[in-house]
């Protein structure tokens, strides 16, 4: 589809017969040239692949300055002192592994006790690796609270738990799952070598479901830093605050998808079962090193057909400064008639019309951000051939003529949104598409450079 048509200058619509009214419905094309933009466009990135849950490390890579021994390390050939009979209470249950892990107890041995007390369920849940380049495996444990513990819970998703990491300190490191906000222990996801120092994180999901959606909490436990710390740092918590990756129906890999040597953490999720997230967009996250956490590097959006998706990308876009993807996504809001809508949540209508308005809106403004009065205009006249009545077509118009008078635009944004924030509802329904989308109103119409 071709959206270089010839352009129609504002003053000529008061002047159109009702045949060409007809035709003006189409909208105003795209100025060419457009000036050229002062940022470098970035291309999106490709939707990388996520795979199930790896459960085998990743080899860590040979370097002269640390020498890691094969995955698992073999315990001194010595005669294992015998098991004690297993605590059931969990600070007994500390000592009890403590001295196990001092006295070079097998693995499987203690496992094998663990499951026959009703500690563990599963193979998976006592895990053997190397975490702090000591040559001596840590053990990985995930435990449940037994039926006599205040806090059990069977039945549900899951029972209520705790993560442990065993060595010759006892426990330095633990997860407290024994909460109802999640409702099954953590369990070990894969490990590997996110930070580069020839160290392997462990990367530990908890897992919770409410009445509609499960949701999975990742962390990254590491030693790199001398001590054990959960390296997530999310960009909505302060740096000094715990965190995880929180995300609902995921499935995780660890790979580089950048190419720079180093494993990156992505996961893939989203989606909501609840009716009232509305027709939303699940996705993909990329969490890298970057020098001193885990931090969330990329967000890439799954495709998809519903026009109100593609106003969302626009947005995206323009947020980041891409004038050429912004509009691109903008025109085709506009003019595929091959996207989807969907029903407002109160009252008539679907988000046709006002996705239309709203990305029209927005095309004036990339306009008027490159400087180009001419184009702004243009939109300004369509909407005020198409959608005469709309809150935005005012505000459109309002928006060029307090820029006409000093070429500021963030001013211009102001009085945008100064009319329009006493107005109900002047983004129509896209205030509400539902809790899994975003809620645009008055103060996100005009955004200022």
């Amino acid at each position: 589809m071709s959206y270089m048509k010839p352009k129609l200058p504002y003053l000529c619509l008061l002047c159109l017969t009702l045949h060409a009214l007809a035709a003006c419905a189409a909208p105003p094309p795209v100025s060419t040239p457009l000036p050229a933009p002062t940022f470098a466009a970035i291309p999106p990135p490709p939707t990388p692949p996520v795979t199930a849950f790896i459960t085998a490390a990743p080899p860590l890579a040979a370097t002269a300055a640390a020498t890691v021994p094969a995955l698992p390390t073999t315990a001194p050939a010595s005669t294992p002192a015998s098991l004690e009979p297993v605590p059931t209470a969990w600070p007994e249950l500390e000592s009890w592994l403590t001295a196990g892990w001092q006295s070079h107890i097998p693995p499987a041995s203690v496992q094998q006790a663990l499951q026959r007390a009703g500690w563990q369920k599963a193979e998976s849940h006592l895990q053997a690796f190397d975490l702090d380049g000591d040559s001596r495996d840590e053990w990985l444990l995930t435990l449940y609270a037994l039926p006599g513990d205040p806090v059990f819970s069977s039945g549900g998703f899951g029972d209520l738990g705790q993560f442990w990491i065993v060595n010759g300190q006892g426990v330095p490191f633990r997860i407290d799952r024994m909460a109802q906000s999640f409702e099954a222990a953590p369990e070990v996801v894969t490990v590997a070598d996110f930070t580069g120092d020839n160290r392997y994180e462990v990367v530990v999901q908890s897992t919770g479901c409410g009445a509609h959606t499960c949701f999975q909490a990742y962390e990254i436990i590491s030693a790199h830093w001398g001590g054990w710390q959960n390296l997530v740092q999310r960009p909505d918590t302060p740096p000094d605050a715990a965190t995880f990756i929180h995300i609902s129906a995921s499935d995780a890999a660890t790979l580089d998808a950048n190419g720079d040597g180093l494993y990156d953490f992505v996961v893939h999720g989203g989606a909501i079962g609840s009716a009232g997230a509305g027709i939303h967009r699940t996705y993909t996250e990329i969490w890298r090193w970057n020098g001193t956490h885990m931090v969330l590097a990329e967000t890439i959006w799954d495709e998809t057909n519903y026009r109100h998706h593609q106003l969302y990308a626009g947005n995206e876009a323009l947020a980041a400064g891409n004038f050429e993807q912004a509009t691109d996504r903008y025109l085709r809001v506009i003019e595929d008639e091959t996207l989807e809508d969907v029903p407002a949540f109160s009252g008539d209508g679907d988000s046709y019309h006002d996705s239309r308005i709203f990305a029209a809106f927005r095309l004036a403004l990339i306009a008027l951000r490159q400087g180009d009065l001419f184009q702004a205009t243009d939109w300004d006249g369509w909407l005020q051939l198409v959608y005469p009545g709309a809150p935005l077509t005012a505000a459109v118009s309002l928006m060029i003529q307090t820029w006409e008078t000093n070429q500021d635009l963030t001013a211009a944004c102001a009085a945008v949104t100064n009319f329009l924030s006493p107005l109900p509802q002047p983004t129509g329904v896209l205030e509400n598409l539902g809790y899994g989308n975003p809620s645009l109103t008055a103060a996100d119409v005009c955004p200022a450079p």
